[in-house]
């Protein structure tokens, strides 16, 4: 069943429980309620996904009270997506800690492909920083409000890296790490199927595949280790920020799709890369402040994660940031795209010499290491 936001309610309304794990939908005053289904995001690839309100006596949008997400198609890779954010949600919502951070899992159903939590409000944390606050850094106030953010997913990501729940999940190691000479030379044959003729289009030149060939031994130098539960998707999209929340914990971090086995720093690397990016224009009091930011999260993750901040791992993180711009370009041309074939040249040199990376990165390697 593809719900949409007519049938959505009739199926929540004669929802079955199974067993005892989701009972929401036999709540009595759900059940009495008046509700008002709004599509969340339309042009997702991936999935469907809907806001479901409560409505008051004059038919007025009271609140959301719950957020609906369901896969376009029910293939192996997206039940498996499926029963991965459902396996961890549980698990998180039992946590002490971890259970402040992330949404409360509601319902699910492996037939139809969907999952259930409660609506989370707020903004996502790359609107917040990038539309609301033009002139961030300028504002003394401001400095503080958005360093108490990091402050707070510093202590959710060692918190999420600290979890047992290791052996539970597949063990995960980026597409860069399996490049080989073999994969380069052929391409197009490890394209899917239904992507193959599009992609062919726009395999690169031989002086780029010459570029991605001498990138492999220098990602085979690169110490990636899988240590940790890792979200795998730490981009500022999916955390959520509502600064009105009258509770210690403002930040929420959205679709667990994706966790794995992997290494901590993957994790860290992509939160480091969102602020490089706020960070990446010509006004050098944004820069200075981005620098702080990038400081005190990085001293706050080590401190609450009880690890020690070396300059080997500062240099891992500019690796996987590296690392995770080679495997955008990938993704680009399996969804039909050309590789940018500069910035893979760039890539090649960057990863040659990953230090020169972090000078260039408003001196990060200075701002890390004396964190």
């Amino acid at each position: 069943m593809v719900f949409t936001g007519l049938n959505i309610l009739y199926y929540f309304f004669n929802r079955k429980k199974i067993g005892n794990d989701f009972t929401f939908f036999e709540h009595e005053k759900f059940l009495k309620g008046n509700y008002f289904v709004k599509e969340a995001n339309a042009d997702a690839d991936k999935n469907y996904t809907f806001k479901v309100y409560e409505l008051d006596e004059k038919e007025k949008i009271n609140k959301s009270i719950f957020f609906v997400k369901q896969a376009k198609k029910f293939d192996s890779t997206n039940l498996l997506d499926l029963d991965t954010e459902v396996r961890i949600l549980k698990a998180l919502n039992k946590d002490a800690n971890l259970g402040k951070y992330v949404p409360t899992l509601i319902d699910a159903d492996f037939n139809n492909g969907f999952i259930a939590t409660n609506y989370i409000d707020g903004s996502n944390l790359k609107n917040y920083l990038t539309k609301n606050h033009q002139y961030i850094g300028v504002i003394k106030d401001e400095e503080y409000l958005v360093s108490n953010i990091f402050i707070q997913i510093a202590r959710l990501m060692a918190d999420l890296h600290g979890l047992p729940y290791k052996a539970d999940f597949t063990k995960y190691t980026p597409l860069p790490f399996h490049l080989n000479v073999e994969f380069l030379d052929n391409l197009t044959t490890i394209i899917k199927l239904e992507n193959a003729e599009v992609v062919s289009k726009n395999i690169p030149n031989q002086e780029t595949i010459n570029n991605l060939k001498a990138i492999i031994p220098l990602l085979k130098q690169i110490d990636y280790k899988s240590n940790a539960l890792i979200h795998r998707d730490t981009h500022f999209k999916n955390f959520i920020y509502n600064p009105t929340d009258k509770v210690d914990v403002q930040i929420k971090l959205i679709d667990w799709e994706l966790t794995s086995f992997g290494d901590r720093y993957w994790d860290i690397a992509r939160i480091i890369s969102s602020l490089l990016d706020i960070g990446n224009n010509r006004n050098e009091k944004k820069q200075l402040f981005i620098a702080r930011v990038i400081q005190q999260f990085w001293k706050n993750y080590h401190i609450n994660s009880k690890k020690v901040s070396t300059p080997k791992n500062v240099l891992k993180v500019v690796n996987f940031i590296l690392c995770e711009k080679l495997l955008r370009q990938f993704e680009l041309m399996v969804s039909g795209e050309k590789i940018d074939e500069d910035k893979i040249s760039e890539l090649l040199t960057c990863l040659d010499n990953p230090k020169s990376v972090v000078i260039n990165y408003i001196n990060l390697y200075y701002e890390l290491t004396n964190a």
